[in-house]
C-alpha cells in the first residue's frame, strides 16, 4: 500500500491561518521531508515568488513584520532547531482582528509549518541555537512597504516563552513601535 505523502492542513484560531504538517519519512539514513506541494499551494492561491532562509541563535526575536502596502502571504517552516512562531491578525473588519496565535515549529517529531495570510504580522523567537527558518513569500519583499510591531507590545500581550537572557534583535526590529491601527489593512 502506498504511503500518503500529502502536506496536511488544519485551521488555526485566526481566520485564514493554517497549521501545516509536512510529509516525513524516517529510516536508517535519517529523515526525508516534503515542504512544497503545488496542489496545496494552488488551493491556497499561493504562488511562490521568493524564498528566504535565516539561521538564528537562541533568544533571537525576528519581527513582528508585515508589508503595507504590497502585503505578502507567507509559508514558514523550521526544518532544523525550534522556534516559537507568532501570527497577529491586523486586518480591520476581521473577526480575529488584533488577536495573536503562537505555535512551536521544529524539534523532534512532526515537521510543522504555518500559512500566514496577507494582512498578518509575523515573527518568531528562536528556542535553540542554529534554528533554521524557511520563508516562502507570494509577493516580492518591498523594503519601502515593510513595517513592524515591537515583539513585546503590551497592547497585544503576546505570551512569549521565557528567554535565557534578553531578546537578541536587529536595531530595526528593536525600534519598531507598538501596533497602531493606522497601519492595519
Amino acid at each position: 500500500m502506498a504511503q500518503e505523502t500529502k502536506i496536511r492542513t488544519s485551521e488555526l484560531p485566526l481566520k485564514g491561518a493554517l497549521l501545516l504538517e509536512a510529509f516525513e519519512a524516517d529510516d536508517a539514513r535519517g529523515r526525508f521531508s516534503k515542504f512544497f506541494e503545488d496542489s496545496l499551494f494552488r488551493q491556497l492561491g499561493f504562488t511562490v515568488h521568493e524564498v528566504f532562509a535565516s539561521s538564528n541563535k537562541k533568544d533571537v526575536v525576528r519581527g513582528l513584520h508585515f508589508q503595507n502596502p504590497q502585503p505578502q502571504a507567507r509559508i514558514v517552516w523550521c526544518p532544523r532547531g525550534r522556534i516559537y512562531d507568532v501570527l497577529v491578525d491586523i486586518r480591520k473588519g476581521s473577526p480575529t482582528f488584533k488577536k495573536w496565535h503562537g505555535v512551536e515549529l521544529g524539534g523532534k517529531g512532526k515537521a510543522l509549518g504555518v500559512y500566514v495570510p496577507k494582512g498578518f504580522a509575523h515573527g518568531f523567537l528562536s528556542l535553540e541555537d542554529d534554528s533554521y527558518v524557511l520563508y516562502l513569500a507570494d509577493a516580492p519583499w518591498s523594503p519601502a512597504s515593510e513595517k513592524g510591531i515591537i515583539y513585546d507590545d503590551p497592547g497585544l500581550d503576546i505570551k512569549w516563552p521565557k528567554m535565557a537572557g534578553r531578546a537578541i534583535q536587529s536595531g530595526r526590529d528593536a525600534a519598531f513601535p507598538a501596533f497602531n491601527e493606522k497601519d492595519a489593512y
